[in-house]
């Protein structure tokens, strides 16, 4: 059976993101990834300059890896996350 990785933007677990998701994944085995868990800095466009860009210290890597993991044909992804409309 497939293995899907859901990765949650939302800032609140157990909530309208999650209960959906579950109802999604209801069955099948899931890796859940919480991106309010992982350090993520943001980047600085230094493509252009002529040192590169300057190392940055926090989650990307391990993230990305976890993420290429689940990407091969056998597995599945979802990208999770709250959706907010404004109400007039």
């Amino acid at each position: 059976m497939n293995n899907i990785m859901v990765i949650y933007g939302s800032s609140r677990r157990n909530g309208n993101t999650d209960f959906l998701a579950d109802q999604m994944t209801e069955g099948v085995e899931v890796t859940k990834v919480y991106l309010q868990d992982w350090n993520i800095e943001p980047i600085v466009d230094q493509r252009h300059e002529s040192q590169g860009f300057n190392d940055v210290n926090d989650d990307y890597e391990p993230l990305l890896n976890d993420f290429l993991d689940h990407g091969s044909i056998q597995n599945i992804l979802r990208f999770c996350h709250p959706c907010w409309l404004p109400i007039r």
